[in-house]
């Protein structure tokens, strides 16, 4: 998602860190026209251990400026945002290429940058792309993407007006994983998804895990669910669910997975009364505190 930065702090800093790199996005305003660029920040990996001490020795280098020449048309405008940073140096960004506020997703790394996808563009499995990422990109080490996009005609909701997709590396294409008010939802007969959410997670495994709406008697609210690698769709925690330790889940947000399937996400039990962390296992239980629950999943071919 945008912002507009208008002539405001003198300097502002994005970043995103790992013990080998460091992205950030860096905005300076002077008397003199403003800067504003994406940098790749690469840590030396032979520094001695004792060495991280003290400052670290950086190179810089920049991925792209506002002015230079978009792939696939257009000049970047506005701002950049980090996606995400895997472990071979591949960077996943969100930017805008032509117009401020009308976004598309880029994939640098290897020396090259490339756009994946684009505001405007015609979405796999129905739609129009609208004009906003919404703000968690997925990226696995193979440099695979996933994200939710907001589809035509744009409605912020919530539910969002949107769908959440991959892109492959070895093909270059997209594929959908959910299109508001088309694909069924695992385990509701009936039920299509509602709309879509912000996080959307994958792993070197090829999963994702993602937020999605569905529509409940209380109205529309999220859900967590899984897509794997063969494209098998399963709901992993829905509203309603039991919640370890007492009470049902009511709302569902923020997840983390990890490649051994394990996922992680806020959960708000009982009216939003009280919050818990939960653990869900790829060995299908959830996880709060001591408590164990065994846990059930609805699945879809």
């Amino acid at each position: 998602m945008s912002a507009d930065f208008g002539a405001g702090a003198l300097k502002s800093y994005f970043t995103l860190a790992s013990a080998a790199a460091l992205v950030g996005v860096v905005r300076h305003i002077k008397t003199t026209p403003t800067i504003l660029a994406l940098l790749a920040v690469i840590g030396l990996a032979t520094a001695p251990r004792n060495a991280y001490a003290a400052d670290p020795p950086y190179t810089f280098k920049v991925i792209a400026t506002i002015g230079s020449a978009a792939p696939g048309g257009g000049a970047f405008v506005n701002d950049f945002e980090p996606g995400r940073l895997n472990n071979h140096g591949h960077l996943a960004f969100t930017a805008e290429p032509e117009l401020p506020f009308q976004e598309a997703i880029f994939l640098a790394g290897g020396g090259t940058l490339q756009q994946t996808m684009w505001f405007g563009q015609n979405a796999p499995g129905g739609g129009l792309f609208s004009t906003s990422e919404l703000g968690v990109i997925g990226l696995n080490d193979a440099g695979d993407l996933a994200f939710s996009f907001t589809l035509e005609p744009f409605n912020f909701g919530p539910p969002i007006y949107g769908g959440t997709y991959r892109w492959s590396h070895l093909t270059q294409t997209l594929s959908p994983i959910v299109i508001s008010g088309v694909t069924p939802v695992p385990g509701q007969p009936g039920s299509v998804f509602a709309g879509v959410d912000f996080d959307v997670q994958l792993n070197n495994l090829g999963t994702v895990v993602f937020n999605g709406f569905l529509n409940t008697p209380a109205g529309p609210a999220p859900g967590i669910f899984q897509q794997d690698k063969s494209g098998h769709l399963t709901s992993l925690v829905l509203p309603g669910d039991p919640a370890p330790g007492g009470g049902t889940f009511d709302f569902l947000h923020d997840t983390g997975l990890n490649d051994g399937g394990d996922v992680a996400f806020e959960g708000a039990v009982g009216g939003a009364t009280r919050k818990s962390i939960c653990g869900d296992s790829a060995r299908g239980r959830l996880r709060l505190c001591l408590s164990r629950l065994a846990r059930s999943s609805h699945s879809l071919r």
